[in-house]
């Protein structure tokens, strides 16, 4: 079994893994496979003697039990006799047992990544071995200190008809205007590009280049002033188109937009479309750390996805890209599980909440507005990637999930807005608003859900509502129209809503009566059909 460069022969282990693994590697075995590798990996080549000490103790137990075995250069080959006396039967299996143990081990020990990406693709999770990590030393260990209070506000990006993006604040209790940066040349991310961590507001953006090439920065902006302090640049590196793509070009594939930033422990986390993530110091802007996942945000049908938003706590970064998830030490960037899906799905950002991890997942297919395709929804376990449940939804999913009250909200292509158990996954209440609407993500309040409905109106024009629902059985509590789509947040007793080109209404949040209203920023055209973005920061 052992060659001179301490590697096993692939044929070998083709079949004898896969024979071990399918009698006796059960959930429980294969968490402690997981347990195993991770521990002894590291070490496997200090330890290239213990291999030998394997190998020596396997021949002495076959000789023992008289096992039929071949010993060919070293190598070794088992295989269950057609016929055998009962209790002869009972030994050899216990021997059989025994000795694809210590096959397992040996495998462990010696880093054989063939049965860990056969355990990691069926659902049971584990680091793997095809990741790389790139270390900054600019980014520096600094003395932990009290986070600060994040600055209030009413933040909002909108755009003019370039796209370019126009940032602003507003007082949360006069609704006055503190102040307006115009972000040229750079316009932003379309989905939450923007966050806020103490007095900092942190922007994903990007310019536009030649051969559909971006380039990602991380724009670091002060609260109080809107003066752009700094930014981080993560390059227009483009990569290969993947072999069968549809898409028949000569040039690279660009890295699209940068994910939404996410604040912890003082880094600012994103990610690309080339399936990089990075920490980054949230003071100074200087990277700590590069994690490849070797993941290519671009599906063989066509469509060219993005990384998600990450999601940080207790120290691990939980993030998607593709159909792919995985977790990673927030410090190093140091891969702890990862977790793969058929590659017809793209998993939306994940959430964790309540000690479980929720993913959505929609068939790729529906950037083609293709109905009646599948989506799903999963919790797993944070610790490992074990699937804890996963439900079918037969429409799809356009936007992510909302998790409150142990409760999944997630609205549909028919119109409709559905819900989940969080523990079990089992189908709760369903409540269609609206016909071949697009809706959006569901926002939750203390016995509320507010969804906003848009579809097509007459010479280019959207009918938009808000729904307000009743949380526990979809009852609609008020319905609310507007003009132009919106996205929405909640300030105290009122549901803000912001349209183009960059109008905001509040609306009384217990009966949609109109509250007040401040015009679009003098600095957004008024033509543009763009969907401000709101962010409320109480």
């Amino acid at each position: 079994m052992m060659h001179e460069e301490n590697t096993f022969s692939p044929d070998i282990i083709d079949e004898q893994t896969d024979r071990a693994s399918a009698s006796f590697v059960s959930e429980d075995d294969a968490r402690l496979v997981r347990s195993l590798y991770s521990f002894y990996q590291p070490l496997s080549k200090k330890n290239q003697r213990s291999l030998e000490r394997v190998q020596k103790r396997l021949k002495r137990a076959l000789a023992a039990h008289q096992t039929a075995a071949q010993d060919d250069s070293d190598d070794m080959m088992f295989s269950l006799p057609k016929a055998q006396p009962k209790k002869a039967r009972r030994t050899y299996l216990r021997t059989f047992s025994l000795l694809a143990a210590v096959l397992l081990v040996a495998l462990l020990v010696g880093s054989m990544a063939y049965l860990f990406s056969k355990i990691n693709r069926s659902g049971l999770g584990g680091p793997r071995n095809s990741y790389t990590i790139t270390f900054d030393g600019a980014c520096k260990p600094q003395q932990t200190t009290p986070k600060e209070p994040n600055t209030p506000g009413i933040y909002m990006i909108s755009f003019d008809t370039g796209q370019t993006a126009v940032l602003e604040r507003r007082d949360p209790n006069t609704h006055q205007l503190l102040w307006s940066r115009n972000l040229a040349p750079y316009t932003v991310s379309p989905v939450n590009p923007f966050t806020v961590a103490g007095h900092l507001v942190y922007v994903s953006a990007y310019t536009s280049g030649s051969n559909r090439l971006t380039d990602n920065v991380l724009l670091t902006i002060n609260a109080e002033s809107g003066e752009v302090l700094g930014k981080t640049t993560f390059g227009s590196s483009s990569f290969p188109l993947p072999q069968g793509s549809s898409e028949q070009r000569s040039s690279d594939y660009d890295t699209g937009f940068l994910s939404g930033p996410v604040y912890a422990d003082g880094k600012i986390f994103v990610g690309q479309r080339n399936g990089k993530f990075y920490a980054v110091d949230a003071k100074t802007g200087q990277k700590c750390w590069e994690y490849n996942s070797h993941t290519i945000a671009y599906s063989n049908e066509g469509s060219g996805l993005d990384a998600n938003r990450p999601f940080v706590q207790n120290g691990v970064v939980y993030a998607s890209i593709y159909n792919t998830v995985f977790a990673l030490d927030s410090k190093t960037g140091r891969e702890l599980w990862y977790q793969q899906i058929d590659e017809t799905q793209y998993y939306d950002a994940p959430l964790l909440i309540n000690g479980k991890l929720y993913l959505k997942s929609t068939h790729t297919s529906v950037h083609h507005l293709a109905p009646d395709i599948p989506s799903y929804i999963y919790a797993l376990d944070p610790r490992d990637g074990q699937t804890l449940w996963s439900q079918q939804i037969s429409q799809p999913i356009y936007q992510n999930i909302t998790i409150a009250n142990d409760t999944v909200y997630a609205s549909t292509y028919d119109g409709s807005l559905i819900t989940l158990n969080a523990k079990s996954g089992q189908l709760g209440w369903t409540k269609q608003l609206s016909e071949q609407a697009y809706l959006d993500t569901p926002l939750v309040d203390t016995d509320t859900v507010y969804i906003v409905s848009t579809r097509a109106g007459t010479a280019n024009s959207t009918v938009n509502t808000i729904f307000a629902l009743n949380r526990t059985d979809g009852r609609i509590k008020w319905q609310h129209p507007f003009q132009g789509g919106g996205s929405i947040g909640l300030d105290k007793n009122a549901v803000l809503v912001a349209t183009p080109p960059g109008s905001l209404v509040a609306l009384q949040a217990a009966n949609g009566d109109t509250l007040w209203t401040v015009t679009g920023n003098k600095q957004t055209a008024k033509d543009t059909q763009s969907i401000p973005l709101l962010l409320v920061v109480k």
